[in-house]
């Protein structure tokens, strides 16, 4: 029941739930109705619903005034032909482990609206994935081999644009990689770092 109260007294006065948090970078202009859809019905229907889930008379929770973002939301805006690692992929069966530990087929695993940051995580999901790795013909200094063995997860996005939707070189060694504080200030504010973007975002969703 207290979640009930808590959805009601949030509410704003346009009708919508505040936001918990700052805009993320790049999201500072959009408005909560471009991301957030309306949820089915009138405020006093989510409410006895709410209500009803509350008593136990109702199985699934309802949505209170806007409904919870999902990828589709994201990718309306950021979807693009060559993604390194697009969403899609980790609804395999394959990668049940995956999702189950990082939760790898959503956006918002990496991407959390409202925190104010560009990217929630360093760098160390790449161990759920590549902690065995292999890499024929390896050239790099260190090896990827050497660095997973080392369990230096954190220089991964030093050298690797994880979606590659930027005009990038991999660098051939460490050394001429980028910097840590880069990376850091890159995931946590968007600061520009691998380069020109292959494809710029829509500035607004297809409905």
């Amino acid at each position: 029941m207290g979640a009930v109260f808590l959805a009601v007294f949030s509410w704003g006065d346009d009708g919508q739930v505040l936001a918990k948090g700052p805009a993320n970078p790049g999201h500072g202009a959009l408005e909560c109705a471009d991301c957030h859809d309306s949820a089915p019905g009138t405020v006093r229907q989510q409410v006895q619903a709410a209500v009803a889930f509350g008593l136990g008379l109702r199985e699934t929770a309802p949505a209170i005034g806007r409904l919870p973002v999902t990828n589709r939301i994201c990718l309306d805006c950021h979807e693009r032909e060559e993604d390194h690692h697009p969403t899609h992929v980790f609804t395999q069966p394959k990668y049940a482990d995956e999702r189950e530990e990082i939760a790898a087929h959503l956006c918002i695993t990496c991407h959390r609206e409202h925190s104010g940051r560009h990217v929630e995580n360093t760098g160390q999901f790449c161990a759920t994935c590549h902690s065995g790795m292999e890499v024929r013909e390896d050239r790099t200094t260190p090896t990827h081999a050497a660095l997973a063995a080392e369990e230096r997860w954190d220089t991964c996005l030093r050298c690797h644009d994880f979606h590659g939707n930027h005009h990038h070189e991999w660098p051939e060694s460490l050394e001429e990689a980028f910097g840590g504080r880069e990376v850091l200030r890159h995931l946590d504010s968007g600061t520009p770092m691998y380069g020109e973007k292959r494809e710029p975002a829509r500035t607004s969703r297809d409905r």
